[in-house]
């Protein structure tokens, strides 16, 4: 893994969170957080965020989501299921996720999404103790979920 990765535009203070194409960049709180809801489970690796004229902008790591699971409640979805889940915005269907399927996992990457690895979901616990920290960058959709 890169350890060293220049960005661009004006110095400003960087959001504890920067997805980006199929990656995931996230501060040390932000790992703190996923560590006490799910020890040991995913996968960081640190990075130092350069401006263009080589100055230390941020400490961050590489998110690598571990759990890669089926967590569609397949009865409540309203959405059709075409061997994936096609996430085509349509707001007359539902997507539900099933507590029964994600168990003890707070943060997932459901494994039959069209757009995985970009599907990236977590629970109402993740989202309060991220909230609760202040952590910036997030971008939350909620979904039901149902058992």
């Amino acid at each position: 893994m890169p350890t060293r990765m220049r960005i661009g535009g004006r110095k400003r203070d960087l959001p504890d969170v920067q997805p980006g194409p199929g990656t995931i960049l996230v501060s040390q709180t932000f790992k703190d957080i996923v560590e006490k809801l799910e020890p040991g489970v995913h996968q960081f690796f640190p990075v130092e965020l350069v401006w263009k004229d080589g100055s230390h902008a941020a400490d961050r790591y590489w998110f690598n989501i571990c759990s890669r699971i089926d967590s569609v409640d397949r009865e409540k979805t309203t959405k059709k299921f075409r061997n994936l889940w096609i996430m085509v915005v349509d707001p007359s269907k539902t997507l539900v996720f099933s507590r029964s399927k994600f168990g003890d996992r707070h943060v997932w990457i459901d494994k039959f999404m069209s757009s995985a690895p970009i599907a990236r979901f977590v629970t109402e616990t993740f989202k309060q103790e991220m909230d609760a920290a202040g952590v910036t960058g997030l971008n939350y959709k909620p979904y039901p979920e149902t058992d």
